[in-house]
């Protein structure tokens, strides 16, 4: 009597790997997609309370010629970056403003479309979503 070894899979084990792995996927691309998204945000939240911080140093210094809430983002911006004392060693290439209750997400070309009004208001909806 001779004994004959199979050697490979059998079509049934092949497709129950291949449901396992696509189970598995389905669960993790979601979870991996979502922490992602969360972590832009928070990267969007910093950035913002980083600017804050600079524009809060640069009033208490500059006491006549304060930023004030209605100046636009690329004059902070400016202010900021520039002179013999920058306050920000460089700026972000993108950040997330308020406005109209939606969060936007602007490049430096629009910056002097947004004042500081918006990236705060942005940071107190943010801060009341994460803490």
């Amino acid at each position: 009597m001779s004994v004959m070894m199979k050697k490979g899979f059998t079509l049934i084990e092949m497709i129950i790997v291949v449901s396992i792995i696509l189970i598995l996927s389905s669960v993790a691309i979601p979870v991996t997609i979502g922490q992602i998204t969360k972590s832009k945000e928070r990267k969007y939240l910093i950035e913002a309370k980083i600017i804050e911080s600079a524009v809060e140093m640069y009033n208490s210094e500059m006491i006549d010629n304060k930023i004030i809430k209605a100046e636009d983002l690329e004059s902070i911006r400016l202010k900021l970056t520039s002179g013999t004392r920058k306050y920000l060693s460089s700026w972000p290439s993108n950040l997330v403003v308020l406005k109209d209750n939606k969060e936007i997400e602007i490049q430096g070309q629009e910056l002097s479309a947004y004042n500081l009004n918006n990236l705060f208001n942005y940071i107190i909806k943010k801060e009341t979503e994460f803490y």
